[in-house]
């Protein structure tokens, strides 16, 4: 494969889905815990509160309850009745009344400090669930990303394999000529006392030049159309090449003369 292309490991993939998605779910964790957050602690506040408002009615009612005891401890002093039974169960009497309005007032605090657990409970099972949803789409987001990024490694490996697959079969071709042209004329005029076969530089792979007037065609190039064209009037087949980039064909001649400067038309006369 071409060196352009690196091959990513299971492991990239699913570390680049869970890139993708992790900073948007997080951003949804922080919203719903800062939420729930927000709404006990309202309901934090109305603890205290209850507690403050139950704490004065016990207050006030354990002061009525003084006075109201003084009042019949006097009254019994009054009428000499301290040593009497009588005397002793009023004052139980209102000890007691003290004790059932405190009980009351606490029970009443207990309720409603208890709805306020219950709400708070809520508060968490709502984001228990909801940050359960989250792992789960966050899960599912994560599971497609990554099917979608196979998918897409597998074309990447496939197109890149197509253009080993090109250069592969260009080389084999660019061979192909060299040796058939070494066939075809064992002698070269290019240099002073010639050379007993041409052996041009390797073949320079599809879209690059040699920096002549035409970038697109080399002389390699030209030595190619020629051993095509040569092929041609030898065996009686029609041959076509295809220009450097792969898009359009015509024949080697055709490229050579409407492609090629003259200084290469020339070589190729000569040669021809």
């Amino acid at each position: 494969m071409p060196s352009y292309y690196t091959r990513r490991t299971d492991d990239d993939l699913q570390r680049i889905a869970k890139q993708q998605y992790q900073s948007y779910y997080d951003q949804l964790r922080r919203a719903a815990q800062q939420k729930a957050d927000r709404e006990t602690l309202a309901l934090e506040n109305q603890r205290a509160g209850i507690q403050r408002s139950y704490a004065q009615q016990q207050e006030e009612s354990a002061k009525q309850y003084r006075q109201a005891y003084s009042q019949a401890d006097r009254e019994i002093l009054r009428r000499g009745m301290q040593r009497s039974s009588y005397g002793a169960q009023r004052l139980a009497n209102v000890s007691l009344e003290q004790a059932k309005a405190a009980q009351k007032i606490q029970d009443a605090q207990a309720g409603a400090e208890g709805n306020l657990d219950a709400q708070i409970a809520q508060l968490q099972g709502q984001l228990a669930d909801t940050m359960a949803g989250y792992d789960a789409g966050q899960a599912a987001d994560i599971m497609a990303r990554y099917n979608e990024l196979q998918a897409e490694e597998y074309d990447r490996a496939r197109e890149a394999e197509q253009y080993a697959e090109s250069i592969r079969q260009f080389q084999t071709q660019y061979d192909e000529g060299i040796r058939e042209f070494n066939i075809l004329h064992p002698q070269t005029p290019a240099a002073a006392g010639g050379s007993s076969s041409f052996t041009p530089k390797p073949a320079p792979g599809p879209g690059t030049g040699n920096g002549s007037e035409n970038p697109g065609l080399t002389d390699e190039s030209l030595i190619n159309a020629y051993l095509a064209d040569q092929a041609n009037k030898n065996r009686g087949r029609s041959l076509a090449t295809t220009d450097t980039i792969g898009k359009a064909t015509t024949t080697p001649m055709s490229i050579a003369k409407v492609v090629a400067p003259n200084r290469l038309i020339r070589r190729y006369d000569t040669m021809k």
